[in-house]
């Protein structure tokens, strides 16, 4: 119904959805497939890109663990100590 609906709305025939179109290719069978073909070809993904974002996040990991490791484990140490001293 709802595609009947945007058929009509968006000017193409009544018959666009029927039996006999979807057998045999007609223009907007093409198009809908063309389209298709396309968002597919684009969703491919920046590859490269991931990988850069990736490869940066890392790097930026190592070198705030190589800045605050030594602080973070010296307060953790204290924490502990503090529990276990009771």
């Amino acid at each position: 119904m709802a595609a009947r609906k945007f058929l009509k709305v968006s000017g193409f025939s009544k018959n666009a959805l029927s039996k006999d179109s979807l057998s045999k290719p007609s223009r907007l069978n093409l198009s809908l497939l063309n389209l298709s073909l396309r968002r597919l070809r684009a969703e491919d993904g920046d590859v490269p890109g991931w990988v850069l974002i990736t490869l940066m996040t890392a790097g930026l990991v190592i070198i705030i663990w190589a800045i605050a490791g030594p602080a973070l484990s010296d307060v953790f140490q204290q924490a502990i100590d503090r529990v276990t001293g009771f």
